[in-house]
């Protein structure tokens, strides 16, 4: 958030970590001693917090608009949502976000020159689920539609 805007990026090196207390991952790379790191890391960094949005079929085009440095939510044309936990608004559109605290950032050695890894771990503090996704034996994967790597760049 360079302007403070809120911005999204997409990631797809992202999972669950732990099943008590369970934690949010991502990770990314870049050069940070040129400025040149994943806004969202930058973002977890300075305020401590970030939602992950679950992005599905419907969503694909919108993920494939954005870029590391992260765009606005409206430019890629999806609608921001005040977060209930943490300041970071969600994705209205998304079937599953995720709030959540920074509780480490691991910097990762890379023997490339001034490259970094770094992974984020946040703990979940909110879960906002889209009803229409939910069945009586709990969430239906075939209403979530998740969209799996290959699928992001795939697009029409």
């Amino acid at each position: 958030m360079p302007d403070g805007s809120p911005r999204l990026s997409a990631f797809d090196d992202f999972g669950l970590v732990g099943m008590v207390e369970p934690a949010v991952m991502f990770a990314g790379s870049g050069i940070s001693v040129a400025g040149f790191m994943p806004n969202a890391i930058n973002h977890a960094r300075q305020v401590g917090e970030f939602t992950a949005n679950l992005a599905n079929a419907d969503l694909r085009r919108q993920l494939s608009a954005t870029d590391w440095w992260g765009q606005e939510f409206e430019s890629v044309g999806v609608t921001p949502a005040p977060g209930r936990s943490v300041g970071c608004p969600r994705v209205i559109e998304s079937p599953i976000s995720v709030e959540c605290r920074v509780v480490a950032i691991v910097d990762l050695p890379c023997f490339v020159t001034d490259v970094e890894n770094v992974v984020v771990f946040g703990r979940i503090t909110g879960i906002h689920i889209d009803p229409r996704i939910v069945t009586a034996d709990g969430l239906d994967p075939a209403k979530i539609e998740p969209i799996r790597k290959a699928q992001i760049s795939d697009v029409e």
